[in-house]
């Protein structure tokens, strides 16, 4: 039997391809157990897993939406799967120092946790403010619900849970400290505003609009307020935004006729580039978001297609909170209302797409007003003429025909492009209407296939998008311990002069670690970031102060970073006057990039260091580390950078208050004058005077200013990359430290622990190759 085994597994693999067998043949588990020899036969865990694999392919999942997010649920596989995990890990000790173990460990817990509450798959939409999300959200959802208003205002990420026959909107917020565990949050506000956070029902669209937007603007108020530096201490602000919000959200039941108009969970989420306090508020949301998501769309407008250039972790951190293991998502570009544009934008779109890691899922155009517009029409045939409310009408006659009116609305939108007007509805009819959509679906078949492709993809790829993140994690953590294992036997089998030269070398490296890397680093990183200080020390602000044409944008994104821009377009358009909240999100917008530029200038330099003098030092060990060692917290970032907090910025509004309305270049002014005087340090001046205009209109302030010349602000950026990189030094060095004393500890054991660290790499691997597996069973299936 052993000897035929290769032969009797090729018969079973055509017999399942000819015949559709599911049960094999020959090479049953009974057979293999009577007929295998001792050593051969599988362990418990790989019956287990092969169990698991006849569980996937009986199971049919019951018809209709959520039928295969059942099967994965707490009542039906999951326990099993989760159980076989344990199973998998139940070899290493639970209680071990080891970290890796311990996030293996975790990483079952967290998928234990989104089983229990597994209803439907979730899909978020996530990207920059202004790109379309809450349109998109709107159309696909066949209501207006979601804010689209132009001077952007969200903060809480949206969840439209459908309710099949429900008759009312059932509104209430969710996440520990606003439902769970109020007195964390909740219980401290004032009496109006915890009203405002009780769930409640509503009858229309517009309600839910109206409740949103006053939680929304309610929390953001208070979250910049000076009451909330008053409630909670620093201590208390960062475990807010790092980690209590990260599951944070509006939970809205939203009436449907039936659950296949509405297969998912929709997630609405907040812009994720917003700089300060609410900026790191809304990354952790965003976050929390992705991580429960079993599918993301990540939207962009036409212009912003050199964001696609961002790799690995920069999309990552950027647009999905930080997630790694982000399940699947989508490019959506938003905004195509030209054929021509279309064709300009798609092979450079795609091309930027196909090289992105981790890969998307696809690439999508989409006109979001289009789809509504299609969805619209969909409902019934559109009226001739535009329908009126009738003088004597009943309430319920009244709200048909105003729900009429915002359908033909909604087709003419979609259609034309902007919003109708009274002429309008004099001159259109619905069938000539009828005649403009459809030959504008022709056009963008694209936007007409998007829903049923979007929810087929994301119901038949339910277990890869669900499962797959987890495992990969568990084996990325697995790899890397096998890879010490491998260091340290290496280590253990060496000759006893070559360790003693090893030893030698550490110790010496030791004693001489500034002088042989640390300051060697640091200069070769300042000199690396020269380029980017120079182009941002003589950016001509000054003369395009008041341009908000998107050429200017774009030239801020290039020579600052998309975050800036992104934040100029939010605040410049239609202000005329910039409060102390406005310059604070913009400073800390500066000064962030100032420290991701330094940050990537130093990774890339420690990395070559490292690789050259020490190859033992794993690369992704190093990214690792750097991208940990930076505070997601605003307070950290400022100790970082040596720069005041929004309340050190706050104290600026008795000067802004005397000045007249005027550009953010007034502001600026004013901000140097403190510094000049004395009130700030020089580093603070100097991110000012990187990133604001310097055209100033009163001429008195622009005498005043500290760095006003290329020159100036370039000496002055320096000292600003100077203390960012001194700062990193100082921390990789306590890590250089500790890896060198670990290795050495290493070197300096006996041989007699090398039988042990082969059996515990044998135990390691077993466990990889079984991931990998069970990773198989869950794509096969």
């Amino acid at each position: 039997f052993f000897a035929a085994l290769p032969s009797l597994v090729k018969v079973e693999a055509a017999c399942a391809a000819q015949l559709n067998n599911r049960e094999p043949l020959f090479v049953t588990d009974e057979i293999q157990d009577e007929l295998l020899p001792h050593h051969l036969q599988p362990t418990k865990v790989q019956q287990e897993i092969k169990k698991l694999k006849k569980e996937f392919g009986s199971q049919v999942a019951s018809e209709g939406p959520g039928g295969v997010a059942k099967l994965l649920s707490s009542e039906g596989l999951g326990p099993k799967f989760v159980g076989l995990l344990q199973a998998i890990l139940k070899d290493v000790a639970r209680d071990s120092e080891d970290e890796h173990l311990q996030l293996c460990h975790e990483e079952v817990e967290i998928l234990k946790t989104r089983m229990a509450v597994l209803r439907l798959p979730e899909v978020v939409l996530t990207g920059p403010t202004k790109v379309g999300k809450s349109s998109l959200t709107n159309a696909l959802l066949g209501k207006e619900v979601a804010s689209t208003r132009a001077v952007p205002d969200s903060f809480l990420p949206i969840r439209f849970i459908p309710e099949e026959g429900g008759k009312t909107f059932h509104v209430e917020p969710r996440g520990v400290g606003l439902k769970d565990r109020p007195d964390l949050f909740k219980d401290k506000l004032d009496k109006e505003l915890t009203e405002m956070l009780e769930a409640r029902e509503v009858n229309t669209p517009e309600e839910v609009h109206d409740v949103i937007k006053t939680m929304n603007r309610s929390l953001r108020t208070f979250l910049d307020s000076e009451i909330f530096g008053q409630k909670f201490s620093d201590e208390e602000k960062t475990v807010l935004c790092q980690h209590l919000c990260g599951d944070w959200s509006v939970d809205i039941k939203i009436p449907v006729c039936s659950h296949e108009a509405l297969p998912v969970i929709l997630v609405d989420s907040p812009g994720s580039t917003e700089g300060g306090l609410i900026g790191e508020f809304i990354k952790t949301m965003v976050r929390g978001s992705c991580i429960r998501a079993s599918t993301a769309l990540l939207l962009l407008t036409p212009d912003m297609i050199t964001e696609l250039d961002l790799k690995g972790p920069d999309l990552m951190e950027r647009y999905f909170g930080g997630v790694s293991n982000i399940s699947g998502y989508y490019i959506v570009i938003t905004k195509v209302f030209e054929q021509k544009k279309l064709d300009e934008t798609r092979p450079t779109a795609c091309k930027k797409a196909g090289q992105l890691e981790p890969e998307p899922l696809g690439i999508r155009f989409i006109n979001s007003y289009l789809l509504s517009a299609h969805a619209a029409s969909c409902i019934g045939p559109l009226p001739e003429k535009f329908p009126s409310v009738e003088a004597d009408a009943s309430d319920e006659e009244r709200q048909m025909c105003q729900a009429e009116q915002q359908r033909f609305q909604n087709v003419f939108w979609g259609t034309q492009n902007r919003c109708m007007e009274e002429m309008d509805q004099e001159i259109f009819t619905g069938s000539l209407l009828k005649k403009y959509l459809d030959k504008k679906l022709e056009e963008f078949k694209e936007t007409v296939l998007f829903t049923p492709e979007l929810y087929t993809s994301v119901d038949q790829r339910f277990p890869e998008l669900f499962l797959v993140p987890h495992l990969k994690t568990m084996q990325r953590h697995i790899a890397q311990l096998v890879d010490e294992i491998h260091q340290h036997m290496e280590t253990c089998s060496g000759s006893e002069r070559q360790r003693q030269e090893d030893i030698d070398a550490c110790r010496k490296l030791l004693s001489q670690l500034d002088v042989d890397i640390m300051e060697p680093v640091k200069e070769k990183a300042m000199l690396l970031i020269q380029g980017k200080i120079q182009k941002m020390a003589e950016f001509d602000l000054a003369g395009r102060s008041n341009e908000t044409t998107e050429k200017f944008y774009n030239d801020v994104s290039e020579t600052f970073s998309p975050g800036v821009a992104d934040w100029c377009r939010r605040n410049e358009s239609g202000k005329r006057h910039w409060t102390c909240r406005d310059c604070n999100d913009f400073f800390y917008e500066i000064r962030c990039l100032a420290m991701r530029e330094s940050t990537k200038a130093y990774g890339k330099i420690l990395r070559q260091e490292l690789a050259e003098k020490l190859g033992w030092i794993r690369e992704n060990d190093i990214l690792s580390y750097l991208y940990k060692s930076l505070s997601r917290s605003p307070a950290g970032k400022c100790q970082l950078l040596d720069l005041p907090t929004a309340s050190a910025v706050a104290k600026m509004g008795t000067i802004t208050a005397c000045m007249a309305p005027a550009s953010l270049t007034s502001v600026a002014a004013a901000i140097a004058v403190s510094s000049a005087v004395g009130a700030w340090p020089l580093a603070w001046a100097a991110i000012i005077a990187c990133g604001v205009p310097l055209a100033l209109q009163t001429g008195q302030l622009f005498n005043a200013v500290v760095a006003g010349t290329p020159d100036e602000r370039l000496a002055n950026l320096k000292k600003c990359a100077d203390m960012t990189l001194s700062r990193l030094n100082s921390s990789f060095k306590n890590w250089l430290e500790k890896k060198l004393e670990w290795r050495l500890s290493m070197l300096e054991e006996k041989e007699s622990d090398l039988p042990q660290l082969e059996e515990k790499l044998q135990q390691y691997l077993t466990i990889f190759g079984n991931l990998q597996e069970i990773a198989k069973v869950v794509k096969d299936s």
